[in-house]
């Protein structure tokens, strides 16, 4: 009981009622459309704000916990690639024989490079952020001729020179990036960089920003009495699809703007 009244709050309870109510309006707006029955059209309209909830309630627990892994695993990775990068090529060349020696105990390393014993080779490349399709072929020129596969780890890669790389001929060619990096060799055998540096991600963008301002809490009150004007109007109008659809579209805004607050690929896969 002391839980529940330290989480309550005045507001979420307004914004629960606003929630259902537009949410109802909605319905309400197209069944009286195709139904003139206004007893009806509030019952059928009540049905389907029942099921709204229920699969509401359902997505938002799926949702949610979905959302947090998600989450804090990108920005893991972020960190432990950060740390790569801040490493010397000789620590890369290490970290990875120490995170393939458990895959295979017997391994060689030459100029950077990592042989394993079943003629494949892993090349780490964490100089610069984006992988250099000069050093990608070079390296390839050197490797041993019975070396039949070659695997670079990089943060990231151009999709041309992935592509590229991935269509020689010469040698067969992966490009691991950062995402399959962590679910094919960190996480698979429980290695990761130490973490060296940990930042605050606070990224930016025009379409975000721009939705942000247009679903704003506040203009929820604006597209709700927008929305209720354009309805009654619908009352009075002959041919009301418009003001029908608009208002529910206004409505639907509102409601967007209220639950707005309640809102890497894993291949599994084995590198070799």
């Amino acid at each position: 009981m002391k839980n529940f009244i330290k989480n309550f709050k005045l507001a979420d309870v307004i914004d629960l009622v606003f929630i259902n109510m537009l949410s109802f309006l909605i319905f309400f707006v197209w069944v009286k459309f195709f139904n003139k029955n206004i007893l009806v059209s509030i019952l059928i309209s009540a049905i389907l704000l029942v099921v709204f909830n229920l699969l509401r309630t359902f997505l938002k627990t799926k949702k949610k916990t979905k959302q947090t892994i998600s989450k804090n695993l990108e920005a893991d990775i972020e960190q432990y690639m950060l740390s790569l990068l801040a490493s010397t090529k000789q620590e890369t060349g290490e970290f990875f024989m120490e995170v393939l020696k458990n895959k295979s105990p017997t391994l060689n390393k030459k100029d950077n490079i990592i042989y394993l014993p079943d003629t494949t080779c892993v090349i780490p490349y964490f100089e610069t952020q984006e992988l250099n399709l000069e050093f990608c072929l070079k390296n390839i020129k050197k490797i041993k001729k019975e070396v039949l596969k070659v695997v670079f780890l990089c943060v990231t890669c151009n999709p041309k020179t992935k592509n590229f790389l991935e269509q020689l001929k010469v040698k067969e060619v992966k490009v691991y990036q950062k995402n399959e990096i962590y679910f094919n060799l960190l996480y698979p055998n429980n290695h990761y960089p130490e973490i060296m540096f940990e930042y605050s991600k606070n990224n930016k963008f025009k379409l975000k920003e721009l939705l942000a301002i247009s679903f704003n809490k506040k203009r929820a009150k604006s597209y709700f009495l927008s929305g209720t004007l354009i309805f009654f109007a619908s009352f009075i109008v002959r041919h009301n699809f418009y003001y029908v659809f608009m208002s529910s579209l206004l409505f639907f805004f509102a409601l967007v703007c209220l639950m707005k607050k309640e809102t890497s690929t894993n291949n599994n896969g084995s590198l070799l």
